[in-house]
């Protein structure tokens, strides 16, 4: 039997950041990642993330997985 596998198409961390008014430097000081690391996944140029670093960003925006990522099944 084949694995089901999901991508990340997407996300709306920026969207989110203006509306609660929180910086990056804030997000990543909320989720103890590296600057470059959080810019590559804003910019949708990392979309292999792992569920911890999903789960992280998601508690630090608050605001459910699925509010910020947009998830292909």
């Amino acid at each position: 039997m084949k694995k089901e596998r999901h991508k990340i198409e997407g996300n709306r961390i920026t969207e989110l950041l203006e509306i609660k008014g929180i910086s990056q430097a804030q997000l990543c000081e909320r989720t103890g990642m590296d600057k470059s690391h959080i810019s590559r996944i804003i910019s949708n140029k990392m979309l292999g993330i792992t569920l911890p670093i999903a789960y992280k960003i998601s508690v630090a925006l608050d605001e459910p997985i699925e509010n910020v990522f947009i998830i292909k099944f």
